[in-house]
């Protein structure tokens, strides 16, 4: 112990100093004093009392320093005890974060490690997939449709736009491919990110993972600003559908078509308003959007796109009109756009609710076996995280801004049906005052896709997409029927008819010019400004002239103009250019052809019918510049006396028509092979070859039913050939409607 004095002595010192003091003042008084006492009483009971005085006071003092002493150390004791109660409790928690870890990390493994398509797949996850499936086919279909040809399905892709559904092909392959091969690694992988421990496969830090984590966490499907994407995308496609309605279903298909198109989008955009407003000022009490009812829009708007995807297109195909590649491109790229987005988001969130409800289930079964609340333990589920994250980036005036625009564009259009609606009455009375007399075989029979509101939503005017007349008694058409400047497809065959009005130019959106079997015996049409045209057939007429333009012309792949007596071909080389024609017929014009023909002049031809002209014997031809592409050559009739050699390098060629002329041997080279490549061959009418070399000959002279008739197969087709229409071929297998006048 320290020598030094505490404060206690010190006191104790100075009451013993002032006793003395009192002690003194007491003598002193008690000498002057007459009245003391003999025994002193007075003079000692004073200083008796101060002592006992003054040692109360050092004991209180004593006991409350003891009590200000222990109060600190139990202050010091209950700060102690705290801080352990604390680390106890710290330490509780680490234990149970640590096990709680411990479960999840259980129940991600257990679930992984048992993913079958059964129980991740389900109902909603096989469906979508077969969607998908479906919109691959589609897709596939409409590449073929617009590429194939006799030389394989992608002989055509260098024609514009064609490539572009290849490559929209391409994608949804490999997404298809993806889901079969890659579906369980890939959802193991998310369970691992989103489940227990922070779980990172290693990849290199570079530009694409970053933007692919900026993607996932800000507008994939589950980002936070997904609802804006989502809302902005709908607004679009529905401004989008709204411009293909102008612009190319009220153009190509029929009112009545048309008018359902609107009321899907109609229902479609009546519904959003109806559900967003039901939120904002509905009795719900929240204006937030769940993860259920994000996922159900996301549905019923891949129904709305499959619908534009694949209806329209396969209504216009019905009626038989040709699209060009660009414009069938306006109709489905937007929403094949948007169904490869939706389709795989929608595909892979079915996968993901399966296995969390797969988590939920096991978080409930331990939660159960000690009696807590699963919540309690687990906290709160993976799609009420996303809930409140998405609808926290996505603000009421937002949502507003949504019903209003999605209210506006549904008045508009039912607007636009009503206006449509009583503007259809007046439609007849228009088509009276352009087609005059001719008004019920023209408009009433003849036009078979109406299309009164095509450029002009408002206002009914007589325009028409395809008019198909089979049979009619019309020597002229009414000169104001090239007003209706939305036809389409023109064909007016088997009857009387001998001239065009003039102006046929002003029907620029003519795809399909058909006059066969009828009396024409000029073709003055400029067709350079019939900037869409695919197929011009004119066959079975009296046409000994044609415009200049009809030998040159970039879009046109098929030309029929058989049968027209008389009908010449340009002998200069530069004037025939017909870079996309692949079927070329002029067959029976009793023409001399011109020895320029070949690869310069048809670059893309498959089938060559010359049948029933003259081939001069000294130039004779350029067709050995065609070795390339032909499939199907026709010289019947041609006055030849030998096969040319050259005919051994045509790669592709199946067909060869040489009937009904002067051969009197064939090369034994070309002999070889015909027979090596089993070529369909027909040499009925060369009597001297038929008879010299029965032997090696004798089945390729077989006849035939009509020597006009290309092939004895032809009945085996599904179209009627009209060089089979006759009595003798039973009409084309009676596919033939009519018969040749």
């Amino acid at each position: 112990m320290s020598d030094s004095i505490s404060t206690t002595d010190v006191e104790i010192v100075d009451i013993n100093h002032d006793m003395n003091k009192k002690n003194m003042e007491i003598v002193i008084d008690d000498n002057d004093t007459d009245n003391d006492d003999d025994d002193g009483n007075v003079a000692i009971q004073p200083i008796d009392m101060l002592v006992k005085e003054n040692t109360k006071r050092i004991k209180e003092r004593k006991s409350d320093e003891k009590e200000i002493k222990s109060e600190a150390e139990e202050e010091e004791e209950e700060e102690e005890e705290t801080t352990k109660t604390k680390k106890r409790k710290a330490r509780r928690e680490r234990r149970r974060e640590r096990a709680h870890l411990r479960n999840i990390n259980t129940i991600r493994d257990h679930v992984a490690e048992n993913l079958t398509c059964c129980n991740t797949w389900h109902f909603r996850g096989c469906f979508i997939f077969f969607l998908l499936v479906c919109v691959t086919v589609f897709f596939g279909t409409v590449l073929i449709r617009y590429s194939s040809n006799m030389h394989g399905p992608f002989a055509l892709l260098s024609l514009p736009w064609v490539w572009s559904f290849l490559v929209i092909t391409i994608f949804y392959i490999l997404l298809t491919m993806f889901i079969i091969i890659r579906w369980k690694p890939y959802m193991i992988g998310w369970i691992k990110r989103n489940y227990g421990s922070r779980w990172k496969k290693k990849q290199k830090d570079n530009i694409v993972s970053r933007l692919r984590l900026k993607y996932r966490e800000n507008i994939g499907l589950n980002g936070r600003y997904y609802l804006w994407k989502l809302s902005l995308y709908e607004v679009f496609e529905n401004w989008w559908q709204y411009y293909n309605l102008r612009s190319v279903f009220l153009c190509n298909l029929p009112y009545e078509i048309t008018s359902i198109i609107c009321f899907i989008l109609i229902i479609e955009s009546g519904l959003r308003a109806f559900s967003f407003g039901r939120r904002l000022w509905g009795c719900s009490g929240t204006d937030s959007i769940r993860v259920i009812d994000r996922d159900i829009q996301i549905l019923s708007d891949m129904f709305v796109d499959l619908f534009f995807l694949i209806l329209p297109w396969a209504m216009i195909f019905s009626y038989d009109l040709r699209l060009i590649p660009s414009v069938t491109l306006q109709i489905v790229a937007m929403p094949g756009f948007s169904l490869f987005g939706k389709l795989r988001f929608m595909l892979l969130q079915a996968f993901r609710a399966n296995i969390d409800q797969m988590i939920i289930k096991e978080e409930n079964k331990e939660s159960q076996s000690i009696y807590r609340r699963r919540q309690s333990i687990y906290g709160i589920d993976r799609n009420t995280k996303i809930e409140r994250q998405q609808n926290k980036y996505f603000p009421r005036w937002a949502k507003m801004a949504v019903c209003g625009s999605s209210f506006t564009y549904c008045i508009m259009l039912i607007t636009t049906v009503i206006i449509q609606g009583t503007s259809l009455l007046q439609v007849d009375v228009v088509c009276n005052d352009l087609l005059k007399n001719h008004t019920e075989t023209i408009w009433h029979n003849g036009c078979k896709i109406k299309t009164p509101f095509c450029k002009n939503m408002f206002v009914s005017t007589c325009d028409c997409a395809a008019i198909d007349i089979k049979s009619h008694n019309l020597t002229m058409l009414p000169d104001r029927i090239v007003e209706m400047t939305n036809l389409r497809k023109l064909a007016i065959r088997n009857g009387p008819l001998m001239a065009l009005p003039d102006n046929m130019e002003k029907l620029k959106e003519l795809t399909f010019i058909d006059f066969q079997f009828n009396r024409l015996k000029r073709f003055d049409v400029d067709v350079s400004k019939l900037i869409f045209l695919n197929l011009v057939y004119i066959r079975f007429n009296n046409i000994t002239h044609v415009h200049d333009s009809f030998w040159k012309h970039d879009t046109v792949t098929e030309i029929k103009a058989s049968s027209n007596i008389g009908l010449c071909m340009p002998l200069n080389p530069k004037d025939i250019y017909l870079p996309n024609v692949f079927y070329f017929d002029i067959r029976n014009n009793s023409i001399l052809l011109p020895s320029i023909l070949g690869k310069d002049q048809l670059p893309s031809i498959i089938f060559l019918l010359l049948d029933g002209n003259r081939i001069s014997q000294n130039g004779g031809t350029n067709i050995e510049t065609l070795s390339s592409n032909l499939a199907s050559l026709g010289l019947a009739r041609c006055g030849l006396k030998t096969l040319p050699s050259y005919l051994t390098e045509f790669k592709y060629l199946n067909n060869l028509d040489a009937r009904d002329n002067n051969i009197t041997e064939v090369p034994k080279e070309v002999t070889n092979w015909i027979k090596d490549r089993g070529i369909e061959v027909y040499f009925s009418g060369n009597e001297l070859l038929c008879e010299k070399d029965a032997e090696n000959y004798g089945k390729y002279c077989e006849k035939i039913c009509s020597k006009y008739c290309w092939s004895k197969d032809g009945n085996k087709d599904n179209y009627c050939d009209p060089s089979c229409n006759s009595k003798e071929c039973d009409y084309d297998g009676g596919k033939c409607e009519f018969k040749k006048k």
